[in-house]
């Protein structure tokens, strides 16, 4: 056969490929096309979001650029859920439609970038397949509020892709677009800081750089991708700190953090290996009492034991299997972002942190077995069944994972019962039944919350919100009030709490409490209007029209605040007109 029929048959066999990788993206999760917005995250980010909800729009896109939001600045992520939102609206299936499609490209991406850097076309496509359809993967592709994980996995996959034809050709173009597509994945998200080590990586195996340059040069080459990193790190640790999003050392020690993120990796391995119990979140432990001491327990010291040992493997194999060396420490190092060392959020791990770090995981496993089978050939059939039915039976999963994220009480509830003491989502569940005006539905799962975690000020602030609806005033004013005085720079429960002071008629209260709620978060077009209307009832129109006025510029379609804005000019006209 000729090298021209060898080459046309191979671009046929490749092409087959990344047909059945996007149907099988389309088969395990496509049925989130029929799933609904959640109100974990997703109201931040789109349903709620004044700057996703104009569309696109030159001051939207503007302000993306310019300002930080929910704690991160990842422009490109806001203008995807602003381009969605100009097309479909809120219509969550459409949404959703685009994450799915996102992940499809992301699969076939991901098997050009393995077929380019091994020029092994079989095991490329397997690491591609794993990675397509594993049910760790539900929570990035059907939770909406992910899109920052797709569109950086896609910019991360072309950074791969670009830096191989680089290694394989040494052309220039290819390299100048490896630090365009970086630039533009951490644009997305910034836990592409780690990809110029998995591209030293991956130039040491499976690119085997090494016999051709020197280290010091595969360094010096990727000079401007670290310079972008060194960048991205310094604008996401302030929009970090400015958002509230980052735990102090005092909350959550360091020999804390170092135990978990150790344990999360051995959960991560455990749940690639054995995909059971996923849940769309999984708390820390509740910390000690202050000034408690807290040393690592024994599962923790065995787990950083394993990391250890197992880097140390990593090297002591780079010879013999530089599949392993490669795939281990792509998994180990992409994870160290969101491993917890420096914890943003209340999360242990998450499934999500798995979207990039386990295809370095699925890379040495399925490498390990190729090198095995070219030395026990006879053992090829049964392994191609063994590879089609864990494919098969992945999807499968993915399929029933999916169904979880239904909408927020069915998300909920799966979380409840396949995880312990999960005080997030216990309050999560309250607050879907004071969403839909069942505030006494609601006050088992808040104070269940509490029960296991007392301090937890989220919880605190729904179960006060929960019993001023109720008319409980007093009981809300005390969980309020301790809810600031846990979390003194939440400005929702300094709304809430304002909200219950004018219940009681303590108007005074009520406009400090409000006041300190817009210095919290000068955004927020309801706490303005909040306390406008508490200016106004106390006769301060002037002050309750400046507020009116901001919150009409932040919510420009708001009809509500468009009417009592009215209200408190004609007050003001008329105090004028007296003073007159």
């Amino acid at each position: 056969m000729s090298a021209e029929r060898v080459l046309g048959a191979s671009r046929r066999t490749s092409a087959l490929v990344a047909v059945a990788l996007v149907v099988l993206v389309f088969v395990a999760f496509g049925r989130a096309v029929g799933n609904d917005f959640v109100t974990y995250d997703d109201d931040t980010y789109i349903t709620a979001n004044p700057l996703v909800l104009g569309g696109v729009t030159a001051r939207g896109v503007i302000e993306a650029f310019t300002t930080f939001h929910a704690a991160n600045w990842h422009p490109v992520t806001w203008l995807s859920h602003m381009l969605d939102v100009e097309l479909f609206g809120l219509d969550p299936g459409k949404h959703h439609l685009v994450g799915v499609a996102l992940h499809a490209l992301n699969a076939v991406l991901l098997f050009a970038a393995i077929l380019m850097s091994t020029r092994r076309l079989w095991p490329a496509a397997l690491v591609a397949a794993l990675f397509a359809v594993h049910p760790l993967r539900v929570e990035s592709v059907v939770w909406a509020s992910e899109r920052k994980d797709l569109l950086a996995g896609t910019f991360w996959l072309c950074t791969l892709l670009a830096w191989a034809r680089y290694g394989r050709t040494g052309r220039r173009r290819p390299w100048v677009a490896s630090i365009v597509f970086l630039f533009l994945g951490l644009l997305a998200k910034p836990m592409l800081v780690t990809l110029p080590f998995v591209l030293l990586l991956i130039d040491r195996w499976p690119l085997q750089r090494l016999r051709d340059v020197t280290a010091l040069r595969l360094v010096l080459e990727k000079l401007p991708h670290f310079g972008l990193v060194v960048a991205s790190c310094m604008v996401t640790s302030i929009a970090q700190e400015r958002g509230g999003a980052i735990s102090s050392l005092g909350s959550l020690p360091f020999v804390a953090r170092l135990g978990n993120a150790a344990l999360a990796v051995t959960s991560y391995v455990g749940a690639t290996l054995w995909p059971q119990g996923l849940a769309c979140i999984y708390p820390l432990d509740v910390p000690p009492p202050e000034g408690a001491g807290r040393g690592l327990g024994l599962a923790a010291s065995l787990a950083i034991a394993f990391v250890v040992l197992s880097i140390v493997g990593a090297f002591v194999l780079r010879r013999r299997a530089p599949w392993f060396t490669t795939g281990w420490l792509w998994f180990i190092g992409s994870l160290v972002p969101v491993a917890g060392l420096v914890q943003v959020g209340s999360q242990s791990h998450a499934d999500r942190y798995t979207y990039l770090p386990t295809i370095g995981l699925v890379l040495a496993g399925v490498f390990a077995a190729d090198a095995w089978l070219r030395l026990r050939p006879e053992f090829v059939r049964p392994a191609l069944f063994g590879a089609a039915g864990a494919v098969l039976a992945l999807t499968f999963a993915s399929v029933r994972q999916t169904a979880t994220w239904r909408d927020s009480e069915t998300l909920y509830r799966r979380a409840l019962a396949v995880t312990d003491r999960n005080y997030v989502a216990n309050h999560n569940l309250g607050n879907v039944f004071v969403l839909r005006g069942q505030p006494a539905e609601a006050l088992p799962y808040f104070e269940r919350a509490l029960e296991l975690h007392p301090n937890y000020y989220p919880a605190l602030n729904g179960l006060g919100d929960a019993l001023s609806r109720l008319e409980r005033y007093a009981e809300a004013q005390a969980a309020l009030e301790h809810c600031v005085r846990v979390r003194p720079d939440y400005a929702e429960g300094h709304n809430n709490l304002g909200l219950v002071h004018g219940k009681l008629g303590a108007l005074d209260a009520a406009v400090r409490e409000f006041r300190r709620a817009v210095e919290l978060a000068p955004d927020h077009a309801v706490i303005h209007a909040n306390l406008a209307s508490a200016y106004a009832l106390g006769g301060s129109f002037e002050a309750a029209v400046a507020h009116f006025e901001e919150a009409l510029r932040l919510a420009p379609e708001n009809r509500a605040i468009e009417a009592s804005l009215a209200r408190a000019r004609a007050g003001l006209a008329a105090a004028r007109g007296g003073d007159g």
